[in-house]
């Protein structure tokens, strides 16, 4: 009988390291998604959000507004040229500047990524190191070859600053990234809170089955 439950106790202890290692996953997911500055909301037809998230810059930089910044990746091969876009809305801007409620899209010829530019009212954009890079959000309807492309290509990728064509990533600087949100509805996940409430629960089993 005390072997049996010494054995219990082992299987225990196991499935409680096991779920150490599944908490520290979760931070190391949260760590690396601290660099996710942009989200790319595809879910309405033949329209293109992007919002802001509430991620910090990966370094210190200012430059135009009018080069504005570049996602790069987002078209991936193409040979679709200039994007036809109208806006709805939108006050998308550097967290360091104010919004002219007016962004623009950009792409040229066949480059691989989008460029957003003059997003504010100020003639430069600035970026600081360790602090809210974006605010705000902005929706376009595009045209229908524009947003089936979208749905097949890349779902994130880096941000360039200051920069508008791929020409520019040499000498441009990684602010962070960004990614796309999928059309299908998300699973919500566990909250923290919930997990450390569990994994205590499993410890204190453990130790009173010994």
């Amino acid at each position: 009988m005390k072997n049996n439950r010494t054995q219990f106790a082992t299987k225990i202890r196991k499935l409680f390291i096991s779920f150490s290692l599944f908490l520290t996953s979760l931070t190391y997911v949260s760590v690396v998604n601290a660099s996710l500055l942009l989200e790319v909301d595809l879910s309405v037809e033949n329209t293109i959000s992007i919002n802001a998230t509430d991620g910090a810059s990966l370094i210190t930089a200012s430059g135009s507004d009018f080069t504005g910044i570049y996602l790069d990746g987002f078209f991936g091969s193409n040979n679709l040229g200039g994007i036809d876009e109208n806006l709805v809305a939108g006050d998308l801007t550097s967290a360091n500047n104010s919004s002219n409620f007016v962004p623009n899209l950009f792409h040229f010829s066949n480059d691989p990524g989008l460029n957003i530019f003059e997003v504010s009212s100020d003639s430069s954009l600035s970026f600081t190191q360790g602090a809210l890079a974006f605010v705000g959000s902005a929706t376009w309807t595009i045209g229908e070859n524009f947003y089936q492309h979208f749905l097949s290509s890349a779902s994130s990728g880096k941000i360039f600053f200051p920069a508008d064509d791929i020409s520019d990533t040499n000498s441009a600087s990684v602010l962070g990234t960004w990614s796309v949100v999928n059309a299908s509805v998300d699973v919500p996940e566990p909250s923290m809170a919930a997990l450390l409430v569990l994994g205590v629960g499993l410890m204190g089993f453990a130790r009173k089955t010994q």
